[in-house]
């Protein structure tokens, strides 16, 4: 699911559950869609954590539901808490390619230091740089 998409689902869900808590109220209702979002959330949660490398079980403890299939964390607080997880496991991914690219990155500008040097010492020997 896109990033459009989800924002678009979620704003539906949002407005779902606001009128279904509107007068007259039905709390049956309210209760589906804030289940529907928490799933959404989660599931949006779950592949940006995939995309990271990180697995399901990385992010905490999952409730599932047989029959539809659907994964979702249990509480508002157990879901922050897989947020604040998910962020250390990208700073952890992002982390280990910057110690990974920094010796190379460095090695490649030393090297074209050295080279213009070279270049600069070889047009000086030839008369081109005073």
């Amino acid at each position: 699911m896109s990033y459009l998409s989800y924002r678009k689902e979620r704003k539906r869900l949002l407005a779902e559950i606001t009128k279904a808590k509107q007068l007259p109220p039905d709390p049956q209702k309210a209760r589906l869609h804030e289940t529907d979002l928490r799933v959404l959330d989660s599931d949006r949660l779950w592949q940006r954590a995939e995309w990271w490398g990180l697995s399901r079980s990385d992010l905490g403890p999952w409730e599932h539901d047989p029959e539809t299939g659907r994964w979702w964390f249990p509480a508002d607080q157990r879901f922050d808490e897989a947020k604040k997880q998910f962020a250390e496991g990208r700073y952890a991914v992002v982390k280990k390619w910057v110690d990974l690219l920094s010796p190379i990155a460095s090695l490649v500008i030393s090297i074209l230091a050295f080279a213009l040097a070279a270049l600069a010492l070889y047009l000086e020997l030839i008369g081109r740089i005073q």
